[in-house]
């Protein structure tokens, strides 16, 4: 993956990515057609040092939603955007709902009725 140095410069930020009530680090190395690239750190209250998360950093477009304790996540395929919201379970990051799934029924709908 490319690291585009002044595009991290601009985007990095201390924020609480894993809802434990610590500082956590991430920088957005790079933007190619809409995809943000991420590299994350957990802080590790423990050792005082931050951590690097694989799985945080493999998420693409990522949002914190703090007041729902998710962790968002989105791509576009095929035209089509696909959001994702993991939830933190354990120490693990686990897929919540794949909002890519949902359908359009309203739309289906109108057109039975035609």
């Amino acid at each position: 993956m490319k690291f585009d140095l002044a595009y991290a410069t601009k985007n990095h930020a201390f924020l609480d990515m894993n809802f434990d009530g610590e500082p956590d680090f991430y920088i957005a190395i790079s933007s190619d057609n809409g995809v943000i690239n991420y590299y994350c750190w957990l802080y590790n209250a423990t050792s005082k040092q931050f951590d690097y998360s694989v799985i945080l950093s493999a998420l693409k477009n990522i949002s914190i939603d703090a007041d729902n304790h998710r962790v968002l996540s989105s791509v576009k395929v095929d035209g089509e955007d696909h959001i994702f919201s993991y939830k933190w379970v354990d120490g693990q990051l686990l897929l919540d709902t794949d909002y890519s799934d949902e359908k359009d029924d309203d739309n289906d709908d109108d057109k039975k009725e035609e």
